[in-house]
C-alpha cells in the first residue's frame, strides 16, 4: 500500500517526476474527471503538506484538482486546513481564472465541501465564471429537475447549496438580475428560478 511506502521511504512524497509533478500530483491528474482514493490522498498530504502549495505541471493545486474529482471531500475539508504557501486556499484561483467553490458547484461536489468553502471564504459566492454565470446560476441550473443525467441525490443536494448560500447572503433572494447566459437577457427572482426548475419544495 501507500502507506506501507511512504513508512519505508518516506521522502518519496517530496520527489517530482520529469514532468515536475509530485506523487500527489500524478494521483489527483490520473483518471480525468474519475474516482481516486481520497484516503490515498489523504496519507499522501500528511506526508508532506507543504504539496498543497506546489503547483502541478497544468499550473493547477491539489485543492483545485481534487475538486474536479469524485469522491473527494474529505481531501478538500483536510487540504482546507493546510496553508496554502501564505494564501487561504479558498481564495486562491485555478489556472482557469476559477475559485474551488466556482470548482465544487460545477463538478457536483457535496454540501459539506461547498458549506466549508463558503465559510471559508464567503465573498466567493459572489464570483462569476468565464461566462458570467454566477455560482447561485450554475446551482440552479445543476438543481434542474428536468436534468435526465442527475440522480435525485444530486439534485437534492444542489437544493441544500442553494439554502447554504441563501443563508449565508439572504440578500441574494431579492436579486432580480440574475440571469443565465445561455438563456440571453432575461432576468429572474430566485423564486422564478425555483418554480421554472421544479426544486422550489427544498429551497
Amino acid at each position: 500500500s501507500i502507506g506501507a511506502l511512504l513508512d519505508v521511504y518516506p521522502e518519496a512524497a517530496e520527489i517530482k517526476n520529469e514532468h515536475g509533478d509530485l506523487p500527489l500530483h500524478i494521483l489527483l491528474q490520473n483518471g480525468g474527471k474519475g474516482d481516486v482514493n481520497p484516503l490515498v490522498a489523504n496519507i499522501m498530504l500528511e506526508a508532506y503538506p507543504a504539496a498543497l502549495s506546489m503547483k502541478d505541471s497544468l499550473g493547477r493545486y491539489p485543492i483545485h484538482s481534487a475538486l474536479i474529482k469524485l469522491r473527494m471531500h474529505s481531501f478538500v475539508q483536510l487540504a482546507l486546513k493546510q496553508d496554502l504557501d501564505g494564501e487561504n486556499p479558498a481564495a486562491v484561483e485555478s489556472p482557469e481564472g476559477d475559485l474551488p467553490l466556482q470548482l465544487a458547484v460545477e463538478n457536483l461536489s457535496s454540501a459539506e465541501v461547498v458549506q466549508a468553502l463558503v465559510d471559508a471564504y464567503p465573498p466567493a459566492i459572489n464570483r462569476t465564471r468565464t461566462d458570467n454565470t454566477s455560482n447561485l446560476m450554475t446551482v440552479y441550473i445543476n438543481a434542474d429537475r428536468r436534468h435526465v443525467d442527475r440522480t435525485i441525490e444530486q439534485i437534492d443536494t444542489m437544493c441544500d447549496i442553494l439554502n447554504i448560500f441563501f443563508d449565508k447572503m439572504p440578500d441574494i433572494l431579492k436579486d432580480p438580475e440574475l440571469s443565465d447566459p445561455s438563456k440571453g437577457k432575461k432576468k429572474h427572482l430566485c423564486i422564478h428560478h425555483a418554480l421554472i426548475n421544479r426544486s422550489v419544495d427544498k429551497v
